[in-house]
């Protein structure tokens, strides 16, 4: 509930048209139909609550015994029918999902590189928690010899490693973010999935 929290004004955005919401629940076909009741039970409510609040508070309250109780991952599913054309949505769902290989799929060049900047632009946002979570590299190269090659591309695991090697933590980061945002050698979502994995 914290990933929704923290992206609530993205989510409130991009589920700001209850009558557009209700039109793609009804043209989606991926959604099982309890689900769809659910959201749609929940939607038709009144109130002054914004979409998403509405819907949030219904998983928060969400009990075992409802009769249409709907989760987290029902939510999900919802925001991923709007992530089409915005980035920003898109980038936040990414995260939410931990790099998973769903998370990490193109569907277009420009989507993608939309994708990849507002996450690059995020990871700069948060320089300093990033190089302040980082506190050995040992990990982090411990973790790229030992990882299947599908982890990253082997031109990405050298420049990590180029990174790493010699450095300090602090410009171990500044280096990785360099390679992410001025050189783009290095795509914003590989870098969000090894430093997740590490952590792991």
């Amino acid at each position: 509930l914290d990933f929704f929290l923290q992206y609530e004004s993205v989510f409130s955005e991009a589920l700001s048209d209850a009558q557009a919401v209700l039109k793609r629940l009804e043209e989606c076909r991926e959604m099982d139909a309890s689900q769809k009741e659910a959201l749609v039970a929940c939607l038709t409510e009144a109130g002054e609550q914004s979409v998403f609040k509405k819907l949030l508070s219904k998983v928060m309250d969400a009990r075992p015994l409802d009769a249409q109780p709907l989760d987290a991952q029902t939510l999900v599913s919802l925001l991923k029918l709007f992530q089409d054309g915005n980035p920003k949505l898109r980038a936040a769902l990414l995260e939410g999902e931990g790099g998973s290989e769903g998370a990490l799929q193109q569907t277009a060049p420009q989507e993608s590189t939309e994708e990849g900047e507002a996450l690059t632009a995020r990871l700069l946002g948060r320089r300093e928690q990033l190089i302040q979570s980082v506190t050995q590299l040992s990990p982090i190269v411990e973790f790229l010899e030992a990882a299947e090659e599908e982890f990253l591309t082997a031109s990405e695991k050298q420049v990590v490693l180029d990174c790493c090697e010699g450095s300090s933590q602090r410009e171990a980061m500044d280096n990785l973010l360099r390679k992410v945002d001025e050189e783009k050698t290095l795509k914003a979502e590989s870098l969000v999935k090894l430093l997740r994995a590490v952590k792991a």
